[in-house]
């Protein structure tokens, strides 16, 4: 993103720790960036010399860490932010994607994390991409620790 978006970070410091499986989360919020950057490539051929922007902002929201990753690059019709977390759907060109991004962010935020993941587009304007975690883990590391290895094995 660095050759064609500014990312701007705007942290609540006073946002407690979250209980999540770090590696996973780092993953999900990797690939959301990339494909913020990938929008902002697409607007760029459209608008020439155009230079992106992707805020990231953290904040609580009652009782849930609330993670919000803004673009500014081609945003979504309706028809593919239906689809955006189905798995292997992609608008990209052959080779650019795989389609397993955003389903991948769906299982880790909603269903190992219990938590809730949003988009919110306007085409040509840009995204936002919400994800809510609870606050209060509704499992132990125990019992992840065990999901973990049950995949593994």
């Amino acid at each position: 993103w660095r050759y064609i978006a500014e990312l701007n970070t705007q942290f609540d410091d006073t946002l407690p720790k979250v209980m999540c499986i770090r590696d996973e989360l780092n993953q999900v919020l990797l690939n959301i960036i990339i494909n913020a950057a990938h929008a902002i490539e697409e607007k760029d051929r459209e608008t020439e010399n155009f230079f992106g922007k992707i805020d990231v902002l953290t904040f609580k929201e009652q009782e849930h860490a609330i993670i919000k990753i803004t673009d500014n690059g081609a945003g979504m019709t309706s028809e593919v932010s239906d689809r955006m977390f189905d798995p292997f759907y992609t608008t990209k060109c052959v080779g650019k994607g795989t389609g397993q991004g955003l389903s991948l962010a769906y299982t880790v935020i909603v269903e190992r994390h219990k938590g809730k993941i949003t988009a919110e587009s306007i085409l040509g304007q840009g995204t936002t991409l919400t994800i809510a975690l609870p606050l209060e883990s509704t499992y132990s590391p125990t019992e992840v620790v065990t999901e973990l290895a049950e995949e593994v094995i």
